[in-house]
């Protein structure tokens, strides 16, 4: 969702202000976030709503979800 929402000028304008700012605004929010894996244990994520390994390693992943999320809007 991110990488659409760059293309979009009055988002940029919202939350960044400026597209220069995005690498430091990621780090601020890196900083505050924590581990990731915290995070999950914090989602109480099932087995059943995981992507397989399988599915993660496919050399396309993610022009095919990218593809995916082109589709939706």
């Amino acid at each position: 969702m991110l990488v659409q929402n760059l293309k979009n000028p009055a988002y940029i304008d919202l939350v960044l202000g400026d597209i220069e700012k995005l690498p430091t605004k990621l780090s601020e929010v890196g900083k505050l976030a924590g581990p990731f894996s915290r995070w999950i244990k914090k989602q109480n994520v099932k087995n059943e709503e995981k992507l397989s390994l399988k599915i993660l390693r496919k050399e396309n992943f993610i022009e095919a979800l990218v593809e995916i999320s082109l589709q939706s809007f």
